[in-house]
């Protein structure tokens, strides 16, 4: 049996932070008893309670950390079990100290138990502040973690030691605690740190060129006093939300407002929540990407329905909660985004994403009505990249208004973090949700080099919106249908609509119709008059987080057919008519053939493929007037042109009691020969 030499002293050390002894590196202990407690609904993840032992002493009040969880439940911590504690910590309860062991290396389980150790209990003023702290202050939390073990029967090194809570990460030797900088730390014990007076503010300690001693997010705990330091980088900015009160209070408040950020360090992330008058006095003045120290906040277990993020627990700022911006970002990461292409988004579903591009366009404001009847304003930004996609990006509420339309006159770059990426018509689109973050001319590499692409070529450049995702052929560009495809698949539309993305060419229009003379509704062949007022999109009172399918809505127009001097039955009123078009038409590819039906815009592009500047208005006008030769010139120019087509597929009842299935023209294009090359390049690399 291995032999394993146990740290003597160290149960002493660790359960009582405030004695000169406080301060062992790397403590060799051994697991006596680990028991998993009963989960009371407070406290996010399992939790074990364990005996641990010296040697000499043995001690009850000892946990494992949630890290540890996973490693307790595969029984490779079990009775008898010698660890390594590399990271610990202590929380201080009333009258008692309980030890968290943070992260272990397991040396192994012997047959039994190591020495004869004594149960140890802590003294009454253990709990005192070493140096004396002042009547009524407030205790802070002290503990020390780890480094080398000291063998049994070693007497424990006698520092003086900072009465707040100090961290060892064993790998670098570094201390860091509560209301500390971290410092180099040597491989034994003989080291003081500064204690800082607890009744000086942020902003002073500062300004007196002091480096305020700060708490790694990852030991935040539940039970911790509020005058703790931590050093952090704002890495999101949730929207402020209203909130009604189910009890108003003594001073009658019906509502109020919440606000939240996501604070992150080289240790961990968490998520800090503001009310009332702390979002305009604290969050307002907060920049993502940037540094602060924050003191004086609360601690609360994390609600993990709302809450995704490493810690267990979150923060609230309070009325004496302080913070100073930190010039000093040293071992703090940065804001890290997973940015995909514009074209690589055409293979994704509905999912979060982070985009960058630039700024192209910008919509003015619209407001839509929730189906609880309020006003929710809404701004379009479309962004394109060096794919020559481009893609619309929904900004909401308070977003959407203070948005600077110069970031779209000077074309700039923006970087959106976790927008919710939707598919409507076959064509996606992305939306600002609650966790999304918007950052202008962010300072990295990726902004240089859209900057550089888009002054060079891309301003000139022609771009195609982000298609795919909605049905069984609506794919990325690797991913095009044939109509024999669509054809052969007699399911598809059955249950919903469909929707298909194939190449096809226009090879016959539908021009000749049953003679309507004396028909008084202004409609000849194709054409007819129909409604032309805009519309806007209802949303589905979600005002954070709108309806997916709805977002992705443009405002669009009416087209409601009308007979002469008959009001719109949807509208209500005749403000605006415009001409309107049922073309029927055929389009062939290699493999088959299929009959097409395309209303307004997309029959305009087509019947206009030869003159950009052709309208329906004049065609409905030249109709009317019998111009048969002018149209028929008109309609053969229109044939044979080549497109990138989306098409919307439903099975539907016949007049006959019979299912038809129905292909509408939702979208079309002319084909990039050049950027189509490289696809069928790439699918003749994938076949070889």
């Amino acid at each position: 049996m291995a032999e394993f030499t146990l740290t003597a002293g160290a149960i002493e050390a660790m359960s009582n932070p405030a004695k000169a002894s406080n301060y062992v590196v790397q403590p060799v202990l051994q697991i006596l008893s680990i028991k998993k407690l009963t989960s009371n609904g407070t406290t996010p993840g399992d939790r074990h309670r364990v005996v641990i032992s010296d040697g000499v002493h043995h001690y009850m009040q000892a946990l494992l950390g949630t890290s540890l969880a996973e490693v307790a439940k595969t029984d490779a911590i079990t009775r008898f079990t010698v660890v390594r504690v590399k990271k610990f910590v202590c929380s201080p309860v009333v009258e008692r100290t309980i030890v968290i062991l943070m992260d272990v290396d397991i040396l192994g389980t012997p047959a039994g138990k190591i020495g004869d150790p004594k149960p140890y209990e802590v003294a009454p003023d253990a709990g005192a502040v070493a140096g004396g702290a002042a009547a009524g202050a407030p205790t802070s939390p002290a503990g020390a973690t780890n480094g080398a073990a000291a063998p049994v029967g070693a007497a424990p090194a006698a520092p003086k030691v900072s009465p707040y809570r100090q961290y060892t990460d064993a790998a670098t030797g570094a201390v860091t605690s509560a209301f500390g900088a971290r410092v180099a730390s040597p491989p034994r014990a003989q080291q003081s740190f500064p204690a800082f007076d607890p009744n000086k503010t942020l902003e002073q300690i500062v300004a007196e060129g002091q480096t305020p001693e700060t708490l790694p997010i990852a030991y935040i705990y539940n039970t911790m006093p509020s005058k703790f330091i931590i050093r952090a980088r704002v890495t999101l900015k949730h929207p402020v939300r209203e909130f009604a009160r189910k009890n108003p209070g003594p001073n009658n408040q019906s509502g109020g407002r919440v606000c939240s950020i996501d604070l992150k360090d080289d240790s961990s992330e968490i998520r800090a929540t503001a009310f009332n008058e702390q979002i305009d006095t604290i969050i307002n003045s907060l920049e993502v990407g940037k540094a602060y120290y924050f003191s004086k906040m609360s601690v609360k277990p994390a609600n993990r329905m709302y809450n995704t993020l490493p810690s267990d627990y979150e923060l609230t700022f309070e009325k004496g909660t302080q913070w100073v911006p930190c010039h000093d970002e040293a071992n703090l990461p940065q804001v890290v985004y997973n940015f995909v292409r514009f074209d690589g988004l055409e293979t994704l579903g509905e999912q979060t994403v982070d985009l960058i591009g630039i700024c192209k366009s910008a919509r003015d404001v619209q407001t839509i009505t929730t189906k609880q009847q309020k006003s929710v304003p809404k701004r379009e930004l479309t962004l394109v990249d060096q794919s020559q996609r481009e893609i619309t990006v929904t900004l909401w509420n308070t977003q959407a208004t203070n948005f600077d339309e110069q970031v779209a006159v000077d074309n700039r770059v923006l970087a959106f973090r976790k927008v919710k990426l939707t598919d409507f018509s076959g064509v996606k689109s992305a939306s600002c949700i609650s966790s999304s973050a918007m950052e202008v001319e962010p300072d990295m590499p990726e902004t240089q080099e859209l900057r550089a692409w888009f002054d060079s070529e891309g301003r000139n450049q022609s771009f195609q919106q982000v298609t795919g995702g909605a049905g069984a052929y609506s794919g990325g560009n690797r991913d095009l249908a044939t109509f024999q495809q669509i054809n052969s698949n007699h399911s598809l539309g059955a249950d919903k609509a469909e929707y298909a993305r194939l190449q096809g060419t226009v090879t016959f229009l539908k021009t000749k119709f049953d003679d309507k003379s004396g028909s008084n509704d202004g409609s000849v062949g194709m054409y007819y008059y129909a409604c032309g007022n805009i519309k806007q999109p209802i949303d589905n009172g979600q005002a954070a987080a709108p309806n997916s399918r709805q977002q992705a809505q443009q405002p669009s127009v009416c087209g409601k057919k009308l007979a002469i001097g008959e009001q719109c039955p949807t509208c209500g009123d005749v403000s605006q008519r415009i001409s309107g078009c049922n073309l029927t038409f055929v389009a062939d590819d290699s493999t088959g053939s299929q009959w097409i039906t395309a209303f307004r815009d997309t029959a305009q592009t087509i019947l206009g493929a030869s003159n950009k500047d052709l309208t329906l208005e004049h065609l409905h006008e030249l109709a009317l007037n019998g111009e048969q030769e002018q149209l028929d010139s008109i309609y053969a120019q229109a044939l044979h042109h080549p497109y990138e087509m989306t098409l919307r597929i439903k099975q539907e009842q016949s007049q006959q009691g019979g299912m038809r299935t129905r292909y509408q023209l939702v979208r079309l294009a002319p084909i990039d020969f050049a950027r189509d090359s490289l696809r069928l390049v790439r699918l003749i690399q994938a076949y070889n």
